[in-house]
């Protein structure tokens, strides 16, 4: 018993043709060079990243006594004047706010706040059970935390 199947080459050729596609799109998803998975968005890691490159650009200008120019929020970088003209005069404030699990912490009036670090109890980054945010009303900053497990560090700018 036999069974005849009648296939046109251009048929046969188009199904190959899928298929090559196919795998070659399944591989192109699939590799990743051992490297971390895509996020959607931006990962701690960038985050930390930016606010580190802030927090370090601040610092140097508070420590060579020069007036910030302009911060990059997508960089990170941040550039000194030694005039002071067109900024504002906003120097950064040498406290560092720090606040432990659930609940806020005042700041006070600042002309902004931003968040320095983002940690779980043990010291580490990844998995934090909560979050920190930095908010404002009429002038007056709070570092809020929320979740069991963060400490969230800020600091301001007057």
């Amino acid at each position: 018993m036999s069974v005849n199947i009648n296939i046109s080459n251009k048929a046969v050729y188009t199904l190959i043709t899928l298929a090559i596609v196919l795998v070659i799109a399944i591989g192109i998803n699939a590799y990743n060079s051992g490297g971390p998975p895509s996020t959607m968005g931006h990962s701690i890691e960038e985050i930390e990243g930016v606010q580190a490159k802030i927090t370090n650009g601040l610092t140097a200008c508070s420590g060579a006594n020069l007036a910030i120019k302009t911060i990059n929020p997508d960089t990170g970088a941040v550039t000194c004047e030694t005039d002071d003209v067109g900024s504002g005069g906003i120097i950064l404030n040498s406290n560092v706010y720090t606040r432990t699990a659930s609940g806020d912490t005042p700041l006070g009036t600042h002309a902004f706040c931003f968040l320095t670090q983002i940690r779980n109890l043990d010291g580490s980054s990844s998995g934090i059970n909560g979050g920190c945010e930095v908010r404002e009303s009429s002038g007056s900053w709070t570092l809020y935390a929320y979740g069991t497990e963060p400490t969230c560090t800020a600091r301001c700018v007057d």
